[in-house]
């Protein structure tokens, strides 16, 4: 009797915490509305780009508990980016280039934001 409520609590636990944080929440960026960022995260007023090579380029400072590299790495954040139709093309380091078939995407991690530009 009690192995048999044991397994079924570790069976009820193991349900549980698989669906606590599957999905991770996003919205649309302000550089290409089907390049999602975290819900938390906030334009940073004070980025300027001047690189004549990109359409656009917004940073985000990211606040909460994970940090930029844990949420854009993580593998929930990679299928919803393929359900909008971008693909990983090329990582360098803090780099991350993303493509969808159309646009190309440079998404640049640091410790507390991202940077997100389009390429022209």
């Amino acid at each position: 009797m009690k192995k048999g409520l044991l397994v079924l609590m570790i069976g009820f636990s193991l349900i549980y915490f698989s669906s606590c944080g599957s999905k991770v929440n996003t919205i649309p960026s302000e550089v290409h509305k089907d390049f999602l960022i975290p819900s938390n995260a906030v334009k940073s007023s004070d980025y300027v780009f001047t690189n004549k090579k990109l359409a656009k380029s917004v940073e985000y400072k990211i606040s909460g508990a994970a940090s930029p590299k844990s949420f854009f790495n993580s593998a929930e954040y990679i299928e919803d980016l393929e359900k909008k139709g971008w693909k990983e093309i090329n990582q360098e380091g803090s780099m991350k280039i993303y493509s969808n078939g159309k646009e190309t995407v440079w998404l640049e991690l640091n410790e507390e934001d991202v940077t997100i530009s389009l390429l022209k």
